[in-house]
């Protein structure tokens, strides 16, 4: 009886131990564009919710990729069944090696710049919020505010201007286009527009991107009495008045959550970032500006 209840007992393990075996881990590789707190820390992020391991590769000033030994690495698509580009970088990098292994990005501002209607094995997580999800908000924030001028580069954004220019009309918001081809126009271009204008927004755009920049151009508004309108805890802390910040965090569970979406499911997803909107008490205060009694969720201020 003994002999025949071991047997049985067998024969059921079998079905699971055969699951078990057949489940093999994928083969990842992370490419990470530098070694900075941003990507590392997404990354982090990333690889603590997945439940296997992956191989993690750097890449150096010249796109030579190197591993967490500092030696360098050939990266072989045979070798992976997957590539995640956490940065632009790593991103052209991939492309530029022409592989053809899926791809997913993550911590990439403007990723359809590229990309072309041939990347169809890329996906990703950008870190762009979508203009009118932010043009909303605004309003949702400072219902006053009307005007709003955009400070770009044509040559960077000037897609994005004219697609935002549109949907600004939703919420009952005109944008005024102050655009640069040069950081040093920027003086000059407030000077001849600040007086039609409720607020100042950025946007992630290379011409205007200098600390030293940002900086002095929140300066000038503050003293025009304009509040200016960032994307990242920088612009909080240097004065503007509110600013959309994303967690590079939850960033990273996005891309985990993409990864397995892939692997389970064969699905190409291309998401939008979680972000928070985080305000200026003081320069609120200072600028005189009206909040709305019932702001968004996702609000937290300046401490």
């Amino acid at each position: 009886m003994i002999i025949r209840y071991v047997f049985i007992l067998l024969f059921c393990l079998i079905p699971l131990s055969s699951t078990l075996a057949g489940t093999i881990p994928p083969d990842v590789c992370v490419v990470i564009s530098r070694e900075i707190r941003p990507f590392v820390m997404m990354a982090d992020e990333m690889e603590n919710s997945l439940d296997f391991p992956v191989t993690r590769v750097y890449l150096d000033s010249s796109y030579r990729p190197y591993g967490e030994n500092g030696k360098f690495r050939e990266i072989l698509e045979s070798d992976f069944n997957l590539f995640i580009a956490v940065g632009p970088r790593a991103l052209t990098y991939l492309l530029q090696q022409k592989i053809t292994t899926q791809i997913i990005y993550g911590m990439v501002v403007s990723p359809e710049s590229f990309i072309n209607s041939s990347n169809t094995n890329v996906s990703g997580v950008s870190l762009n919020i979508f203009s009118l999800t932010q043009l909303t908000i605004i309003k949702q924030v400072f219902p006053d505010i009307q005007k709003i001028g955009v400070l770009y580069d044509p040559k960077n954004n000037k897609n994005w201007f004219n697609s935002a220019s549109f949907l600004a009309r939703a919420s009952e918001i005109t944008l005024v286009s102050l655009d640069v081809s040069d950081s040093s126009m920027i003086p000059a271009v407030l000077e001849e527009k600040a007086k039609d204008l409720d607020a100042v927004l950025f946007i992630p755009d290379a011409t205007v991107i200098s600390t030293t920049i940002i900086k002095h151009t929140i300066k000038q508004l503050i003293l025009r009495k304009i509040p200016a309108i960032g994307y990242n805890n920088f612009f909080s802390e240097s004065g503007a008045a509110l600013s959309f910040v994303i967690d590079y965090q939850e960033v990273g569970k996005q891309v985990a959550n993409l990864i397995y979406t892939f692997l389970n499911e064969k699905k190409k997803v291309s998401i939008g970032p979680i972000f928070m909107v985080r305000l200026n008490p003081n320069v609120i205060k200072l600028l005189n500006l009206k909040l709305n009694h019932n702001l968004p969720e996702n609000i937290k201020f300046k401490k």
